[in-house]
């Protein structure tokens, strides 16, 4: 933990909570914009994400199959219509992606009755004003820093809406730095990185599992969560 305060992350919790944060979680939910990017926008330009947090991202899955024997649910929501949030979807093997989701609290209904997922059971990672509606009602929240908002930063930790803060931004590797925290605070790490070095059996088979993913698209429309081809 004082490694990543040392490179300017803010822990608000204690190894006791975080062990029984990390025991609970079943389910890892990301916003878009702001998280895998940097919130760059433009007519022809729809965001972006770094390997770096592609490879955090998968070995936050793999670590959680070596511990549970299963895969986690792991879904992507944002307020606009992404295809390269799709795009990483269908490449990762994702779970779900849900779009157009203005007040994102809206979605637990859904992936309660879908996946089984309750909201303290979910690892939502964010960056903004909006996404605190869901926040609030989550298991655990990882903020996305950004030094143009320490406003926000000190509001977020008042209400209690935060567990997490990381030192690197959207784009620039902060879903990287959170999961390296989560395997780290569950004490995985080394066991996670050397089974992925080795390209072990128990990587193979995780890898196998997860190819049989295939992720589900959703548009909030008029108060209705509809599926959609993507």
């Amino acid at each position: 933990m004082d490694l990543f305060t040392h490179h300017g992350c803010r822990n608000y919790q204690s190894e006791f909570v975080w062990s029984k944060k990390i025991e609970s979680t079943q389910a890892f939910l990301f916003d878009w914009d702001g998280v895998f990017h940097s919130g760059s926008k433009g007519p022809s330009y729809p965001g972006t994400f770094t390997e770096q947090d592609s490879m955090g991202l998968n070995m936050l899955r793999f670590a959680f199959y070596l511990k549970h024997g299963k895969l986690p649910f792991v879904g992507i929501i944002s307020g606009e219509d992404n295809p390269t949030a799709s795009f990483l979807a269908k490449r990762e093997c994702l779970n779900g992606v849900y779009l157009k989701v203005k007040d994102k609290v809206q979605i637990l209904p859904h992936l309660d009755q879908k996946y089984g997922v309750k909201a303290e059971d979910i690892c939502f990672v964010y960056d903004d004003i909006l996404d605190l509606s869901l926040a609030e009602k989550c298991g655990m929240r990882v903020l996305i820093t950004r030094n143009s908002s320490p406003l926000f930063s000190d509001y977020c930790e008042k209400n209690q809406l935060v567990d997490f803060e990381t030192s690197t931004g959207g784009g620039y590797g902060g879903t990287r730095q959170f999961s390296e925290f989560f395997l780290g605070m569950s004490g995985q790490y080394e066991d996670v990185v050397n089974k992925r070095v080795k390209y072990s059996q128990e990587y193979q088979d995780y890898i196998h599992l997860r190819a049989e993913t295939m992720p589900e698209f959703y548009l909030y429309d008029q108060g209705v969560m509809k599926k959609v081809d993507h």
